[in-house]
């Protein structure tokens, strides 16, 4: 009977310390969802507040990448068709950086980056001191054990890597995988796109280029634009005679001189009355003819 008690009170106190637990692993997984959704967000905001600055959204990518996966550091390289170039790095000590932009990366199977970018595939090392194929020599500037490389691709077309590393092996979880594939896709987008606007940029120079060496030159008149306008105010609005031109009227000068010199420096002259316009005859017959 009192062991029968003694369950009846223990199973309530279980119970309870078990939701909590439950509860705060909820809880930690709601947090882990918004700190992982703000840096989406922050990314994709990096891209549309600077879509063609490719520096400003992978510092962006390296900087969340690193801190929602809990990695020591974080790199993004770009492949230039032959090797994988650094282009961002967070956390990562300046004379690792300048090692890095001194060695850029061949596809292979001797570090992380190049495997990923061999294979076009997510590559998760436990332990580079255990992998009988990665013989990278910047381990040997940091001792750093666990690495995550993702490709950034587009189709099949490689255009960058993404690593992360830990300076001891720890494993990075499957939603950490995910979301530094999802970091992957995002800046396969913003590459794209930067792409896209310098090929508009650069076809606009060269139409612009091509418009402006075509476009014909009208031949230039030897008269001074001073010495027409001149002789344009000894005209009067009633004379229907335009001013002197070059023998040629063809060119430039007087084309334009026709409809602007003239124009607007000529002198204006009284209207006559309608009696001296017709003439006396003119005038009374026009008055006979109106009775």
């Amino acid at each position: 009977m009192t062991e029968t008690l003694n369950d009846a009170v223990t199973d309530p106190q279980q119970t309870i310390a078990e939701l909590q637990r439950k509860l705060a692993e909820r809880a930690a997984e709601r947090d882990e969802l918004v700190q992982q959704q703000t840096a989406t967000a922050d990314v994709l905001k990096a891209m549309s507040n600077s879509a063609f600055d490719l520096s400003a959204v992978f510092d962006a990518v390296v900087e969340s990448s690193a801190k929602l996966c809990n990695s020591d550091r974080a790199n993004i390289f770009r492949f230039d068709g032959e090797v994988l170039r650094i282009a961002a790095t967070f956390d990562v000590p300046q004379q690792v950086r300048e090692w890095l932009e001194q060695h850029p990366i061949r596809p292979g199977r001797h570090s992380g980056t190049a495997r990923a970018a061999l294979e076009r595939r997510t590559i998760h090392i436990l332990d580079v001191l255990t992998d009988p194929d990665y013989s990278y020599g910047a381990k040997a500037l940091e001792p750093y054990r666990t690495i995550l490389g993702v490709p950034i691709l587009k189709g099949d077309d490689l255009l960058g890597v993404i690593l992360l590393y830990q300076m001891e092996v720890r494993p990075f979880t499957d939603k950490q995988i995910a979301l530094v594939e999802t970091f992957a896709n995002q800046s396969a987008i913003a590459i794209e796109n930067a792409r896209l606007f310098e090929e508009v940029q650069a076809k606009t120079a060269d139409l612009t280029e091509s418009l402006q060496s075509s476009r014909p030159q009208l031949p230039t008149c030897s008269r001074s634009l001073a010495a027409r306008r001149s002789t344009c105010t000894r005209f009067s609005i009633h004379s229907h005679a335009p001013p002197p031109t070059c023998a040629r009227r063809t060119c430039a000068d007087c084309i334009s001189g026709r409809a602007t010199s003239w124009s607007a420096e000529v002198t204006p002259v009284p209207a006559k009355s309608s009696k001296n316009l017709f003439g006396r005859r003119g005038f009374r017959l026009m008055t006979q003819t109106m009775q």
